[in-house]
């Protein structure tokens, strides 16, 4: 066999080789990830990989309101920390704070009530990934019974980079 031909079996082998080897497959979290950013977001979704800020709107003469933030396993729930900017108004969370895959539930707790009305809720996420919106809740209404209770408002439900969001009824 000359040179040459020794030369030409060689790449012939090697192209085989490099055509039999497949690209390495994407582990679930690189294909949920991958999911999550090339998809269109519904209307109850963000994307957000800094963090959350909850603020409520309404008539701090009628109420004092808080919220609360808690991971709901379905058994048992534990309590997440929010800072709080602004006292009855402004709250957030980063990202890290919260586990990946998981659900939970953005409670109202009404410190005081003196008269009957309705407050907003809205998500707002810390960045602009991918064109980021916000998340509305509207007219979540109270009466003065309220006082000293708490109500249940938000379901979040974060995956790696996505939130999506719903209405306690």
């Amino acid at each position: 066999m000359t040179q040459m031909a020794k030369c030409a079996l060689w790449v012939l082998l090697f192209g085989i080789v490099i055509s039999c080897k497949k690209d390495p497959e994407l582990s679930p979290r690189e294909e949920q990830e991958q999911k999550e950013l090339t998809e269109v977001l519904l209307s109850n979704e963000i994307l957000e990989q800094e963090g959350l800020r909850f603020i409520l709107n309404y008539n701090q003469n009628d109420a004092q309101i808080a919220v609360t933030l808690d991971k709901s396993s379905g058994v048992s729930e534990g309590a997440v920390t929010l800072s709080q900017d602004q006292q009855y108004v402004n709250y957030s969370i980063i990202t890290d704070a919260l586990e990946e895959n998981s659900d939970f539930v953005l409670t109202a707790d009404f410190k005081t009530v003196t008269k009957n009305s309705s407050f907003d809720i809205t998500v707002i996420g810390f960045t602009d990934l991918n064109h980021t919106k916000q998340f509305t809740i509207t007219g979540i209404t109270f009466t003065t019974t309220n006082q000293g209770t708490t109500r249940k408002v938000l379901k979040i439900h974060k995956g790696l980079n996505k939130y999506a969001f719903s209405a306690y009824n």
